[in-house]
């Protein structure tokens, strides 16, 4: 599956329902989230992300975030 994969933590950019948000390092979003969140915040840059392709079964959310998973040896 196609993902948008952000490069670097970025905090409080302001929505346009007046809230703030916070993207944090290496967090995934599928292609609907991102428009989702190019469409209500107007700070977003599409080049402070990267597309990847994933598995789904290979990502795993964390406090609301999906995060890709890592191999352990």
């Amino acid at each position: 599956m196609k993902y948008y994969k952000a490069k670097e933590w970025q905090e409080n950019l302001y929505t346009v329902k007046q809230n703030y948000i916070d993207i944090v390092k290496n967090e995934l979003y599928t292609i609907k989230e991102f428009e989702r969140l190019c469409n209500n915040t107007k700070y977003i840059k599409k080049n402070l992300f990267d597309t990847v392709i994933i598995s789904n079964k290979k990502t795993h959310f964390f406090f609301g975030a999906r995060f890709e998973d890592k191999e352990v040896i």
